[in-house]
């Protein structure tokens, strides 16, 4: 996998100059582990997961050297916001209750699939990104994937899209990009379930008559770790309360540990709580370990019994019989000082923040020609 390359990782920590509480010297120390992580992506080889041997689900490879500079990165960049208000109220409750954002989200369950490239990242971000957008304009719309997969990286190489990412690079590309379009736009649906090493169509191909410009984006690492579990729950709560879509990775360590979630993904319902947890203090396996970035919508606590509180994620493998609705629960307590034996942290919960500024509609008849365009038929929502 291909993190933070270092152009974009010092441009963004420029834009955070005055606004972070990180000190000089962490700022510092974040650009210089970027540099060296694209070192290291790129005279290391990265390491393709050969997803047909276990199942057909995409990961995002990556290998333990990679992982390690990433987790030096990640405890380096600005926190999320915590509401204080909303956090007296969450510390107040005797009694837990369900919340979630599923009702600011437009998706068709079945075609929020990323089928056998790793670009999860781009399906979690941008699922964050169509929650701001109803809380902010008040606007449901299903957002362009495509549009990411054909821009980012212009769309090949080993950086592009289908090599994985992470919520930072997302927010970094919007950030500079300053506009996203609709799904229903020329072109704009997704047609990258199975591209190989490139996006299927070029971002010239790709209407923009219809979309919203966007003043900013930003990031922050939510603080779970070294924090205690109550406290790690209780600032996800808050983030979920301020109406914000939350960006989850996870990392298991090899095939053993991905085939159980994999199982538990095609043959649980909806209604299973998956118990994270299964690579913890293991050795990272270069040829088998990665990971999955997935949107967290909401939470359940309302149950008598703890074991039955969980998170509520929504993935983008599809569906099948069991899950309708893409869906999966995580457990709440669970270890969220989980890591591999070399101390590298295998979650990440993120928020990617955008300020939109309006919405753009411009007509057809002022776009290039764009021969054998078309879009597919219209399906059925999944609104809640």
């Amino acid at each position: 996998m291909r993190i933070f390359p270092a152009d974009k990782a010092s441009h963004r920590w420029n834009q955070l100059k005055g606004q972070s509480n990180l000190p000089l010297h962490n700022r510092l120390l974040a650009v210089f582990l970027s540099f060296l992580f694209v070192l290291c992506s790129v005279f290391s080889s990265s390491v393709a997961i050969d997803a047909a041997s276990v199942n057909s689900y995409p990961i995002m490879p990556i290998t333990q050297q990679e992982k390690a500079l990433q987790s030096e990165l990640f405890l380096s960049v600005p926190e999320a916001i915590i509401d204080r208000q909303i956090q007296k109220e969450l510390q107040s409750y005797e009694t837990g209750n369900s919340f979630n954002l599923l009702s600011h989200l437009y998706y068709v369950p079945e075609e929020r699939n990323q089928g056998r490239i790793g670009n999860c990242w781009v399906w979690a971000g941008t699922g964050c990104m169509e929650i701001a957008l109803n809380v902010q304009l008040g606007i449901t719309d299903r957002l362009s994937i495509q549009y990411f997969d054909s821009l980012y990286n212009d769309g090949f190489g080993d950086d592009w899209a289908g090599n994985g990412g992470t919520a930072a690079q997302f927010a970094d590309f919007y950030d500079a990009h300053q506009m996203i379009i609709s799904w229903s736009n020329i072109n704009a649906y997704y047609q990258d379930y199975n591209a190989g090493n490139n996006a299927t169509i070029s971002s010239e191909k790709i209407a923009e008559n219809s979309g919203y410009l966007i003043d900013s984006v930003d990031y922050g690492l939510i603080r779970t770790h070294r924090v205690g579990e109550d406290t790690a729950i209780t600032r996800i709560k808050n983030i979920l309360n301020q109406d914000k879509g939350i960006f989850f990775a996870f990392y298991l360590a090899d095939d053993e540990d991905w085939r159980q979630f994999y199982d538990f993904w095609k043959y649980e319902p909806e209604s299973s709580i998956w118990n994270q947890g299964f690579s913890d203090g293991k050795e990272w396996n270069n040829e088998e370990g990665g990971g999955h970035a997935v949107l967290c919508v909401g939470y359940d606590d309302s149950d008598p019994d703890p074991a039955n509180h969980y998170w509520i994620m929504l993935n983008s493998w599809g569906v099948n019989d069991g899950r309708p609705d893409g869906l999966f629960r995580v457990s709440m307590y669970n270890d969220y000082d989980d890591a591999d034996s070399d101390g590298g942290y295998n979650s990440y919960w993120w928020t990617v923040e955008p300020d939109y500024l309006g919405a753009v509609q411009r007509g057809i008849d002022t776009l290039p020609g764009i021969s054998g365009h078309n879009n597919p038929k219209d399906a059925v929502p999944a609104i809640w």
